[in-house]
């Protein structure tokens, strides 16, 4: 079915079907406090790397019940003064401001406590502690269980991991290729500067991704395409020292030859690894 499509139109495809999957659930099954499903899954499926959205449902799930016994101590507190709700629900905000850094679980804390706070207690003339924490869990537990099943079973066997890797190193090739002609040609240019830092942000995006590949055999083929790939990276670097500081110099011809043989070895691994994914 998606064999004339690229990975990333793919992945909006399956993502998409997620998404519809709940969102029936949410029009249809009736479940109490059904917006807790739409909001969870959506905070869920973001970018496309792989196990991106697994590692995501598992922080959810532990950063969701913290925050739901976040609430339940607040709950208690706040039953001795209630100007106290006031104060909080005007601090949370900065406080979600302040630390946008935060890991993702305990940022899910903080949003949980927030948004539970704000509209369930300020909403509800009868909120109910029991119900609360049922339905909270109740729906964070369909979401991750639709998240991990749907990944584990369907998209897992699309080698999307490795496809995402195909797209990421083209790229940095690109980059590469774009980088060589301007050391040899437009050197000591601005634009210089800005290639060789997109070729270092690409170089992290391809060391996460081998981190993240489950496949043994796979993640020792990656990190050796990437020791390949930053090799040939700090061969550009040198000749582009070389060709500022000393453009004379014998070996420049010697690691121009060099690069570009290396420049189609690196392409030729990565046309190889599409074809056994």
């Amino acid at each position: 079915m998606f064999k004339n499509i690229d990975i990333f139109t793919e992945r909006y495809i399956q993502i998409i079907f997620v998404l519809m999957l709940v969102q029936m659930m949410y029009q249809y099954m009736h479940i109490p406090h059904s917006t807790w499903l739409i909001t969870t899954i959506c905070s869920i499926y973001a970018g496309f790397d792989p196990n991106a959205v697994q590692k995501k449902a598992y922080m959810r799930v532990k950063g969701t019940f913290v925050g739901i016994a976040v609430v339940v101590i607040l709950w208690y507190f706040i039953h001795f003064d209630y100007r106290v709700l006031i104060i909080l629900i005007t601090l949370w905000p900065l406080l979600l401001i302040l630390f946008t850094n935060l890991p993702y679980s305990k940022l899910v804390i903080l949003n949980t406590a927030f948004s539970d706070m704000c509209v369930e207690w300020s909403n509800s003339t009868s909120f109910s502690l029991s119900y609360y924490i049922s339905d909270r869990i109740v729906c964070t537990l369909i979401v991750f269980s639709i998240c991990i099943t749907v990944e584990q079973l369907w998209f897992k066997k699309k080698a999307l991991a490795y496809l995402t890797y195909y797209q990421a190193q083209r790229t940095f090739i690109k980059n590469l290729a774009s980088y060589f002609e301007i050391v040899v040609n437009q050197r000591g240019t601005a634009k210089e500067l800005k290639i060789n830092n997109i070729i270092v942000q690409n170089i992290d995006r391809l060391t996460r991704l081998v981190n993240d590949a489950d496949n043994h055999e796979y993640k020792k083929k990656l990190d050796g395409m990437l020791k390949f790939s930053r090799e040939l990276h700090k061969k550009m670097t040198c000749l582009n020292y070389l060709e500022q500081y000393s453009p004379f110099d014998r070996r420049i011809q010697t690691l121009s030859t060099e690069i570009k043989s290396e420049l189609a070895s690196l392409e030729s691994m990565v046309g190889k690894l599409k074809d056994e994914t």
